[in-house]
């Protein structure tokens, strides 16, 4: 009975080191690239952003962002959102409260060396 209780134990700190391990802590700050190079997000260390969705439009949404555990949650205004998940140095993109949106579900945004 012990060895059993023993285990569980074991089992559950691991598997809270590995969560700890895979969490993202924060986010780096830097621009972050599409993998096609026609949009980019820029991370401030102060909590803003900006994006820039493609290079078919001038406009480029400015903000502030939250992160919470893996998701990334731009936001432009009260009705604009942007959601992305944060793996490693990469931004996938998830979703927009935008009806027209120019990102497809899924595109990357990797860290740029600084």
């Amino acid at each position: 009975m012990l060895k059993g209780k023993l285990k569980i134990a074991v089992l559950m700190i691991l598997l809270v080191f590995i969560i700890f391990l895979i969490i993202p802590k924060e986010l780096k700050s830097g621009k972050y690239l599409s993998e096609d190079g026609l949009s980019f997000v820029t991370i401030e260390e102060n909590g803003k952003l900006q994006f820039q969705r493609s290079v078919g439009t001038s406009y480029r949404p400015n903000g502030k962002y939250q992160l919470k555990g893996k998701q990334l949650t731009l936001e432009v205004n009260d009705n604009l959102i942007y959601e992305f998940e944060v793996k490693n140095d990469t931004l996938i993109f998830i979703y927009s409260t935008l009806s027209e949106s120019f990102l497809e579900p899924g595109t990357k945004y990797t860290l740029l060396d600084n």
